[in-house]
């Protein structure tokens, strides 16, 4: 993350225009910027810091969190850009096992940026222009190299391979799945800055996003600078489109500078997760100054059905990365040093 650029040098495309011959028409479900349970039952949500690792020096000292995830063991598994390492914490004891390191060959990362677990607790982790997939216990097992994978900063894995966002430019898609062979097999979902007439030599800056897959393998997908979220069938078939009314979200603002031009905004989508339980959670934010200096965080409920019930704000940048099998989430958080937050939600 930058501060007052807040830039995402992401890349990855993707979209079926529409859906195989006969099939339904997308859902359409627009929210105002008030929750349903805010005019009905006046229930909220919290999110309560359980546990919280990173320390100013120490064991659990991280250079630059590029991703968090959580297998079914509940261990959390953290991806140390800075230092170029993997990081597993197990939940009963905390006791810290890591591999990888900083290089381009196999089992090492060059500018790690994305991490995922599939239903078998394999590890994978995006570096520049390849994926490398790890044993549950970070021994290393192969790496490939997508043809459409630039950068990314988000991936997701299931039984049909594994998902990721990155610009392509010649289909301007940006999600991307590639068997367990390693072979192509869907792009979907276009790029936002396709829509709004971006300059070509703009968009591979400016298009990045994030996803997410349910417990159906459904693949839920949003822009960064757009609120607007897409649920996809597995093969990518837009299932459903949700918005939601608010000032935040917007396009970015160019501001020329020597050399070349800043790209700054307001705000922004940081994350989308498909909880346990079927309901949409997402992580937006905005800037509360104009050196940036302070943000605040906007967490959003939605139902199954796309509905917003209620939303939830911090004034800090809390970068939410995942969710565990409890409904439990896992966030980035930039305080004296990088810390990653374990929260439970709560409503009342």
């Amino acid at each position: 993350m930058v501060r007052t650029a807040f830039v995402f040098l992401a890349l990855v495309s993707f979209l079926f225009a529409g859906g195989p011959a006969g099939a339904a028409d997308p859902i359409v479900v627009r929210n105002s910027s008030h929750g349903a349970w805010e005019a009905t039952s006046g229930k909220r949500i919290h999110l309560d810091e359980e546990l919280v690792l990173g320390s100013v020096d120490g064991e659990d000292a991280f250079g630059r969190v590029s991703g968090v995830a959580v297998d079914s063991r509940g261990r959390w598994i953290i991806l140390d850009g800075g230092f170029g390492i993997v990081r597993i914490y197990h939940p009963d004891s905390l006791t810290l096992t890591d591999f990888g390191s900083k290089g381009e060959g196999p089992g090492e990362f060059l500018q790690p940026s994305a991490i995922a677990v599939d239903s078998q607790d394999r590890i994978f982790v995006a570096s520049q222009g390849r994926i490398s997939l790890f044993s549950p216990y970070g021994a290393f097992i192969e790496s490939f190299k997508p043809e459409r994978l630039v950068v990314t900063f988000s991936m997701g894995a299931s039984q049909r391979g594994v998902y990721f966002v990155s610009f392509d430019a010649p289909s301007e898609r940006m999600v991307h799945c590639y068997n367990p062979k390693h072979e192509w097999v869907a792009s979907f979902s276009n790029a936002w800055s396709t829509e709004m007439k971006i300059e070509p030599s703009r968009q591979l800056m400016l298009c990045s996003g994030a996803i997410d897959i349910d417990t159906k393998g459904n693949v839920w997908y949003t822009d960064f600078f757009r609120y607007q979220l897409r649920k996809f069938s597995p093969t990518g078939d837009l299932l459903m489109t949700v918005t939601r009314e608010n000032d935040h979200v917007k396009q970015p603002v160019y501001e020329p500078i020597p050399n070349g031009e800043r790209v700054s905004a307001p705000g922004g989508m940081m994350r989308l997760l498909a909880l346990p339980d079927g309901r949409v959670l997402t992580a937006s934010f905005k800037y509360l100054d104009s050196e940036a200096k302070k943000a605040r965080t906007f967490v959003d409920l939605f139902d199954a059905d796309g509905k917003l019930l209620t939303t939830w704000t911090r004034d800090e940048l809390l970068r939410v990365q995942c969710v565990d099998a409890k409904g439990r989430l896992y966030a980035v958080v930039d305080r004296e040093c990088p810390q990653v937050v374990k929260l439970e939600m709560v409503e009342k």
